[in-house]
């Protein structure tokens, strides 16, 4: 399936804490060479960043640190769930959310 990008709810904490609003910044990420309209990440909001990284490593997860921020490897659409399970199941709020706000070629 692909990478997704996993961040603190809240931007301002001392990872992913960069320029847009819920600490993930587009602009250090490569664009499609082409997109129309909208332009939507998917990924992964959480309350407590380090300890969801900490938990997805241990049950084996892949994390790729890419400057724009962390991302998580996710080998089919059935992971995206399991992520959030596991990060449920040890009190760790998370949820899937769109993590670009504001891009838009018009």
């Amino acid at each position: 399936m692909g990478r997704m990008p996993i961040l603190a709810r809240h931007a301002g904490n001392r990872r992913n804490g960069g320029c847009g609003p819920r600490g993930f910044c587009p602009v250090d990420r490569p664009l499609p060479v082409f997109y129309m309209v909208d332009y939507s990440v998917m990924g992964f909001l959480v309350d407590r960043l380090d300890d969801a990284l900490r938990s997805l490593n241990d049950e084996g997860f892949s994390i790729i640190e890419e400057p724009w921020g962390s991302e998580i490897v996710v080998e089919s659409p059935a992971r995206t769930g399991e992520i959030v399970r596991l990060l449920e199941e040890r009190g760790i709020a998370c949820e899937m959310a769109d993590v670009v706000g504001g891009m838009y070629q018009g």
